[in-house]
């Protein structure tokens, strides 16, 4: 048996054909809640990135750069 694998995306809400929607992605901040929606799979280190620079801000931190593009897989 081949390994396999999926991955689901929330879209964000917009008109026509699933196919057809924008890849962007949405950081949304309410409260103390942080929710990441849209993207793509091969843009999730930069998602990531964002995600922890907005979280540094709520926090009121600054946190170090992120060494997350040279890092290989």
């Amino acid at each position: 048996m081949q390994d396999r694998w999926a991955g689901v995306r929330p879209l964000l809400t917009q008109g026509g054909a699933e196919s057809s929607r924008s890849r962007e992605h949405l950081i949304l901040r309410e409260g103390r809640a942080l929710t990441i929606a849209g993207g793509k799979l091969t843009t999730y280190r930069a998602m990531a990135e964002e995600a922890v620079d907005e979280i540094g801000k709520m926090l009121g931190v600054t946190l170090p750069a992120s060494e997350t593009g040279e890092v290989p897989l």
